[in-house]
């Protein structure tokens, strides 16, 4: 007695919104790195609290960017914001 609701233990692609795809392999993912020791912050103001310090170096996926110079930095997942001015494009 398959009525179609919940007749399926696989939820139906509809119900669920797809994650964002990943890139494919052949585009090239921007990454910066950090020419100084940055503050990456909860959100794109110098104001927002920092989640820690990014040590000169490091390189980032960039995930975003606003208008006025603030980055979106992370790994496979945005982890917090760097203004550009402590940002070079990594190699």
């Amino acid at each position: 007695a398959a009525s179609g609701a919940g007749a399926s233990a696989t939820p139906a692609p509809a119900q669920r919104p797809a994650p964002p795809a990943p890139p494919a392999a052949t585009e090239r993912v921007p990454r910066v790195v950090v020419r100084q020791p940055a503050n990456l912050r909860a959100g794109p103001d110098g104001q927002a609290n920092i989640i820690r310090v990014a040590p000169r170096g490091e390189t980032l996926r960039v995930h975003g960017r606003t208008g006025n110079g603030w980055v979106l930095v992370g790994d496979t997942e945005p982890r917090g914001w760097i203004h550009n001015s402590r940002l070079g494009e990594a190699e």
